[in-house]
């Protein structure tokens, strides 16, 4: 059917109208916001929704194998490739999530493959994330962008300019042809995070496109982490006095810029008590889970056409 991507036996809902993309290229994931926020959505998938042949599609090069040595021997490894899951946010609604690396090679022939996906499980709706490297300091609310058509237009951020596009914008640019509402959150990085982990800014985009989306992620790792993020970074500021001077000078600009349109932060989180249908739908997934465990890890591991597995035998 497709170029790169085949259709296991039906392991969820045939319908999902929400695509959450996330495919993560390291080399430019300012902030390691992509990575971040990948770790928060692992626990919420499932079953494998499609299968890909990845390895036409990688540049091993750029993103290479990561081998495990241990007492003198190689006894592990993990490589890149390409995930679509069945997924479900914490309230159990379902949704498809696209995750692992960004292709290197191939994007006409994989976007063939995403409008199979598409068409076939009947999206609606498609959302990512980008994180830019930006002027601004750590200790300020993380500010985004929000790329929809959906969009009212005094939210809009006004300007003209090109960039370097994603594999999400690319499959952005030509489903909106097909009627595909599409959602992107750009999250600005402070640029002296954009080689560290910036959490405050993944917890924001994930938070964000929770309240666009209707789907409900799990923040409370992020949140946390980012709390202890400020703490950290205030200290070693403390110490530092070129550093507080550098920091000082963004907080000035960022303040006398006041609130630009177009710039949004994530609304607070949602507290709210679920019902007893609700209680009652975790329970089952939680008992079906114990009676049907999902693959182990190493059923996990991407294994382009079984070759580990025809290794192991």
């Amino acid at each position: 059917m497709g170029h790169f991507v085949s259709f296991p036996e039906a392991e969820g809902p045939e319908r999902v109208e929400r695509l959450v993309l996330n495919l993560v290229d390291p080399a430019v994931d300012a902030g390691a916001v992509g990575q971040l926020i990948s770790l928060s959505l692992s626990p919420l998938d499932g079953g494998a929704a499609a299968l890909f042949n990845s390895d036409p599609l990688i540049d091993y090069r750029s993103q290479r194998p990561l081998m495990n040595y241990k007492d003198g021997r190689l006894v592990d490894m993990r490589r890149s490739g390409i995930v679509l899951s069945h997924a479900s946010d914490v309230e159990g609604q379902p949704f498809l999530h696209l995750h692992g690396a960004e292709p290197d090679f191939q994007w006409d022939a994989l976007l063939a493959d995403m409008i199979d996906i598409i068409e076939k499980f009947g999206v609606k709706s498609t959302f990512s994330f980008t994180a830019v490297p930006s002027a601004t300091p750590h200790t300020r609310p993380a500010d985004m962008v929000v790329r929809t058509a959906d969009k009212r237009e005094d939210q809009v951020f006004e300007a003209d300019f090109w960039f370097t596009a994603g594999f999400a914008d690319y499959v952005e640019f030509h489903t909106a042809k097909l009627g595909i509402s599409h959602t992107n959150v750009a999250v600005r990085v402070p640029v002296y995070l954009a080689g560290d982990r910036y959490f405050t800014g993944a917890a924001g985009a994930l938070g964000l496109t929770s309240s666009l989306s209707g789907l409900y992620f799990p923040l409370g790792d992020l949140e946390q982490a980012a709390a202890e993020e400020v703490e950290a970074y205030s200290s070693a500021i403390e110490g530092n006095e070129e550093l507080a001077q550098f920091i000082d000078k963004l907080e000035k600009d960022y303040d006398a810029n006041g609130s630009v349109r177009g710039y949004v932060t994530a609304p607070k989180p949602e507290m709210r008590v679920p019902t007893v249908d609700e209680i009652g739908r975790a329970a089952e997934q939680f008992l079906a889970g114990v009676s049907s465990p999902r693959a182990s890890a190493s059923e996990k591991t991407f294994d382009p056409q079984g070759l580990l597995r025809k290794m192991e035998r």
